[in-house]
């Protein structure tokens, strides 16, 4: 059985949409003040759109985001965009359950007040010069 998405502030009357045989499913939510808009695939990964601008991605399986120097192209001569920025505008956690892989060409890392660094056993910096 595929994942349901419940919200007990929803009216029918105010409810549409469909699913396909295979049990795709686009739906929306009218009802003044909790709006919802929800695309859910048949494995029940979903994006769902709220009232209040909140977006919630959900992902049964692997979470893909990719982004090219041309995801952004503006004009031809320039090639697109080569910066990606992901901009948060109040406390942001990243909880891993595993392991944490961070792998780049180089590594800035700024805090404008206080910076803390834990380990619960070793704790190795290393580098070739």
């Amino acid at each position: 059985m595929a994942h349901q998405i419940k919200d007990e502030k929803q009216e029918y009357q105010y409810s549409s949409g469909f699913t396909t045989p295979s049990g795709h499913e686009f739906h929306y939510y009218d009802t003044p003040e909790n709006e919802r808009l929800i695309l859910k695939h048949a494995s029940g990964s979903h994006i769902e759109f709220k009232a209040d601008g909140s977006v919630m991605i959900k992902s049964l399986k692997d979470l893909n985001m990719h982004s090219s120097i041309v995801s952004d192209a503006t004009d031809s001569e320039s090639g697109g965009a080569d910066t990606t920025t992901q901009h948060i505008e109040t406390n942001y956690t990243l909880d891993v359950s595993g392991t944490l892989n961070i792998k780049c060409a180089r590594l800035n890392i700024e805090a404008g007040e206080t910076a803390h660094l834990y380990a619960g056993t070793d704790f190795r910096v290393s580098s070739n010069n």
